[in-house]
């Protein structure tokens, strides 16, 4: 169990990464593992959540909780435009 000093101390390193500007700026922003920064960093338009499967094989899912996320996704899906 972290103290208060300690989660002070965590948040403060996540401000001094400058995780506020870098997602603040446009562009795409990629975190391996999103849920160490929850509450600090915006929700993300397009979560993509790869799974390890038995065999070689991976699971791929695409989820769009936001309106930007939902267009980016049908663009996906869509696929080229002429």
């Amino acid at each position: 169990v972290r103290s208060r000093r300690q989660r002070q101390m965590c948040i403060r390193d996540r401000e001094d990464a400058g995780f506020r500007e870098l997602f603040a700026s446009t562009g795409l922003k990629i975190a391996e593992w999103p849920d160490k920064a929850a509450g600090h960093v915006p929700t993300a338009d397009l979560a993509i959540r790869i799974q390890a499967m038995t065999d070689d094989t991976r699971t791929v899912r695409l989820d769009a909780p936001t309106d930007a996320g939902r267009s980016l996704l049908l663009a996906l899906t869509a696929g080229p435009t002429a």
